[in-house]
């Protein structure tokens, strides 16, 4: 059995293992860091005790999950050289647990930062938070997440992102072609130079931006509070991804957040957007990039 150890935002340690992989590929790991943010590789820790823990083991049958704790789960799956692609959803619910559990709260959103602080980049899949990002990074801002960010509140006001995937994904035909890709669906993965990056642990948040790309609008629009609180609540919770289909065989890992969190969340997000500015923009690439970097 092969243990591999990653360290995660919050202090945590994550271990995955298995009876059939002996390292994990580079590939992988730039994969992985596309839906887990902050993820770095780690040594083992000096306990061998883990807060986050995935064990595989390979089979040929049906895929089948096993929950044997509240952060810990068996996966029986046929791996080939690389992880399944299942295996980096289940790893990001399994640690979107622990972080709710400690007042964390990983969004659906892009983040750029500058001096003035981080503008989150909010939306589904697929409006274009990641092209609008790195649009934003080619005239000057830093990247700090590519589609999901950690949020923490150090005060009753102050809401910082902490951590973010490193992991840029592109529909192929966006890609500039400068970078070492990996090609997975539609998509392409990658990597970009550590200059773009944010060298920063802790970001103010200084505006919220739900973007979509549209060439056939030119449309902002600020919001008010309460109409920002409703928007933001789903995307603050990540409840697209709270609920992980495994396979085909009706193997899914559940939503399980922490008693309160909901009430906690409201509190912080609407005493935080009474001053943050909470925008809807929507239009083409230009539109949107000189939008927002006027905020």
């Amino acid at each position: 059995m092969t243990s591999l150890f990653f360290s995660l935002p919050g202090d945590l340690t994550l271990k995955l293992e298995s009876d059939f992989l002996e390292s994990f590929h580079p590939d992988d790991l730039v994969l992985a860091q596309a839906y887990l943010p902050g993820l770095k590789c780690a040594s083992a820790p000096m306990t061998q005790v883990a807060d986050i823990v995935l064990t595989h083991r390979q089979t040929r049958k049906t895929q089948a999950l096993e929950e044997t704790g509240r952060y810990s789960f068996v996966l029986h799956d046929t791996w080939t050289n690389h992880v399944s692609p299942d295996t980096y959803f289940l790893l990001y619910s399994l640690t979107r647990r622990a972080w709710l559990d400690r007042h964390l709260f990983s969004v659906h959103a892009a983040c750029v930062e500058d001096d003035a602080g981080a503008i989150l980049l909010v939306g589904h899949s697929g409006v274009g938070k990641t092209r609008i990002a790195f649009e934003l990074i080619q005239q000057g801002k830093r990247l700090f997440a590519g589609n999901k960010t950690i949020i923490e509140w150090t005060s009753l006001h102050s809401m910082e992102a902490i951590a973010g995937t490193q992991t840029m994904t592109l529909h192929a035909q966006t890609i500039p072609g400068t970078n070492k890709e990996i090609a997975y669906g539609n998509r392409k993965a990658f990597i970009m130079t550590q200059e773009k990056y944010s060298r920063r642990s802790h970001v103010p948040v200084r505006a919220i931006v739900f973007v979509r790309l549209n060439d056939g609008v030119e449309s902002t629009e600020h919001l008010s509070p309460m109409s920002a609180l409703h928007r933001l609540f789903p995307f603050f919770l990540d409840l697209v991804n709270a609920d992980v289909l495994i396979g085909t065989a009706g193997n899914i890992l559940t939503d399980k957040r922490p008693a309160g969190i909901e009430s906690f969340l409201i509190t912080q997000l609407w005493n935080s957007i009474q001053t943050l500015p909470v925008v809807r923009v929507e239009g083409s690439l230009a539109y949107l990039s000189q939008t927002i970097s006027t905020l």
